[in-house]
């Protein structure tokens, strides 16, 4: 019991992100608190809402398409969709 069942090994980050709708919607800022190849633990204002399935802006060029798998108060649960998307610019 209370052992992690990730298939993936997770990394401390602390890095700046945001998230959006799509490639067009306006974006939120967040923190992402830990990574790893399949998913991420961000930190976001509890205000915004996030939708079913969203973008993960980790970097000017990079993105992930991200499913929502859980949300509590500040922090949510995201499980990548893709690999790394290069942004239109």
């Amino acid at each position: 019991m209370g052992r992690d069942q990730r298939k993936a090994v997770r990394r401390r980050v602390d890095c700046r992100a945001s998230v959006a709708a799509n490639e067009r919607a306006e974006r939120q800022d967040c923190l992402v608190r830990d990574l790893s190849d399949s998913g991420a633990r961000i930190v976001i204002d509890p205000a915004i809402e996030l939708p079913p399935q969203f973008l993960l802006l980790l970097s000017r060029n990079v993105s992930r398409r991200c499913r929502l798998i859980w949300r509590k108060e500040r922090e949510a649960g995201v499980q990548f969709r893709k690999i790394d998307a290069k942004l239109a610019e």
